[in-house]
């Protein structure tokens, strides 16, 4: 009996999609370790990567540790998605993300490295407004449908107060 080839990354397991998200975790690792701070890579962590843990940056100059879940999804015209529900490989809807009590990771950034550009927030405010919205699942009036998938737009002229924004040199 053939054994399957166990998937190593997330990259590998989504394809473009998973492909263009490491390649914003890339560019932000390298942005952080230029400001001097320890990144720990969690490509190959599927335990982390599942949680929303693609990175764990080190500042040892605070001794603070946090972790970071990478969107490379920052548009030009300053608007990113948070998803709400998607299909899973087998059709089914799942949550998504941006709902997920099982992402675990202290911060949100939505990278554009085209322009250096940073969006990020903390999870948990992230959740606070969601639940503020009333944003439980697919039905909300600002959820839209985009390839199959539940999304919400945020635009700059909604941004919601806890938005922090960073720009580094590319």
């Amino acid at each position: 009996m053939k054994r399957k080839n166990k998937i190593k990354t997330l990259a590998q397991k989504y394809g473009k999609t998973g492909k263009k998200g490491r390649s914003g975790e890339n560019w932000l690792k390298a942005r952080l370790e230029s400001k001097g701070l320890k990144v720990i890579d969690n490509e190959s962590n599927m335990s982390y990567q599942i949680t929303g843990k693609d990175l764990v940056v080190i500042d040892e100059k605070t001794n603070k540790t946090y972790s970071i879940d990478v969107k490379n999804n920052y548009r030009d015209d300053g608007c990113f998605y948070l998803e709400i529900e998607k299909r899973n490989f087998k059709g089914d809807l799942v949550i998504g993300w941006a709902l997920n009590k099982n992402k675990t990771t202290d911060y949100i950034f939505h990278t554009r490295p085209s322009t250096g550009d940073v969006i990020f927030y903390k999870t948990k405010q992230l959740h606070e407004y969601l639940e503020q919205k009333g944003v439980k699942n697919k039905d909300h009036p600002d959820v839209i449908c985009v390839g199959g998938d539940f999304l919400i737009k945020i635009q700059p002229q909604n941004y919601p107060d806890f938005l922090q924004f960073r720009t580094y040199n590319i």
